[in-house]
Formats: structure tokens, C-alpha cells, sequence
């Protein structure tokens, strides 16, 4: 699997890079969503979401050319090896009133 990653931001956040306080703030942030994604017609109905939503997420590519669904790794994000797959870390919210 594609160790490498692109963090997106929210287009309204209005972070520039050209100082080192908003370095800084890009290294903390804390992005609760990874998007397991390939330049597909429903990856890309997944990434226009999130941008539609401003929420800020990190792209996680999965080569389906060089067959990287079928990882243990991506398998374990996705049993079925289907993409895309989101995977969202913030906290708490599993717990939170059980249905």
C-alpha cells in the first residue's frame, strides 16, 4: 500500500504556508478523516463531499492498477476491498448512545 499522503483543508480556512506559525498549525492539526481513495467516478463523488462539507481529511491513495485493494492493510479498512473507504478518527463517537 502508498505509504504517502495529502493533507486537504477546508478552501475557507485561509492558512497560508508562507510563515512558520501556520507551519506549525498545519502539523498539529488534527485531521479526523482518512479518505482510501483512487481517481475513480465514485472517488472522486467522495472527495467532492468532503470539499462540499469543508471538512478537512487526508488522501490516502490505493493503487488498484498495481492491485494494492487486495493489501492486508486496506483489507483490514475494508473487507471487501471496495473503495472508496473513509475512515473517520475522531473520538467517541462509537460510544456515544448505542442503538
Amino acid at each position: 500500500m502508498v505509504k504517502q499522503s495529502q493533507l486537504f483543508l477546508p478552501s475557507d480556512n485561509n492558512c497560508t504556508l508562507s510563515c512558520v506559525s501556520s507551519l506549525a498549525w498545519l502539523i498539529n492539526k488534527r485531521t479526523m478523516i482518512d479518505l482510501h481513495y483512487w481517481p475513480t467516478p465514485n472517488g472522486w463523488k467522495i472527495s467532492i463531499m468532503l470539499e462540499e462539507c469543508g471538512l478537512a481529511y487526508r488522501l490516502m491513495p490505493v493503487n488498484i492498477g498495481r492491485g494494492e485493494q487486495f493489501h492486508p492493510d486496506f483489507l483490514a479498512i475494508s473487507p471487501n476491498n471496495r473503495m472508496p473507504a473513509i475512515v473517520d478518527h475522531s473520538p467517541g463517537r462509537a460510544s456515544q448512545n448505542p442503538a
